[in-house]
């Protein structure tokens, strides 16, 4: 009667790890196709901000906003290697 119940522990615990593997398995894939959709959001992502910031869509949104383009840039020298000076 012990060897019988032995047996039958060990099977239920060795069906509930093959059981434990394959929704495991059934994880892993569903991650990786997670992950592949991820990876093709970021290079849409990235293509779409490097056309967010060439110089064609630059121009046209700074007529959209009607600004107007600087005639003359000057720029300050600094004095030092100090941007801020403290009291």
């Amino acid at each position: 009667m012990v060897a019988l119940v032995t047996v039958g522990m060990l099977g239920f615990l060795y069906l509930r790890q093959v059981v434990g593997t394959a929704s495991q398995g059934t994880n892993i894939r569903e991650l990786e196709a997670q992950i592949l959709d991820l990876r093709d959001q970021q290079r849409q992502l990235e293509l779409e901000g490097a056309q967010l910031r060439s110089l064609q869509a630059v121009e046209e949104r700074t007529q959209e906003l009607n600004l107007v383009e600087a005639d003359r840039v000057s720029y300050l020298a600094t004095l030092s290697d100090r941007v801020a000076l403290g009291d």
